[in-house]
């Protein structure tokens, strides 16, 4: 059974991903991030580190149309942009 839990963690979202490493490695689950720059930048941090930190960890990117479907991540979300990203594990 699969069941989804939203953490809203407004900047966190790489050390919350670095920190859960080996439970993101062993579980493999499907994964949903904000991206927001705005916030990550408080942090230090950029739209780029997690997209990276993601494919490090073996994730295709996506983000759902307004139909439902997923789309691939084509693009860094910038300023302004907050999107919710999935993570599906590639193996």
């Amino acid at each position: 059974q699969t069941c989804a839990l939203p953490i809203y963690i407004e900047g966190s979202e790489v050390a919350l991903l670095e920190g859960g490493a080996e439970t993101i490695g062993h579980f493999r689950p499907v994964l949903m991030v904000e991206i927001n720059p705005s916030t990550l930048e408080r942090f230090g941090k950029t739209s780029a580190d997690v997209v990276e930190l993601l494919g490090k960890y073996r994730y295709r990117l996506a983000t759902a149309t307004t139909f439902g479907r997923f789309r691939p991540l084509d693009r860094l979300p910038v300023s302004g942009q907050e999107p919710n990203v999935y993570a599906f594990p590639i193996d």
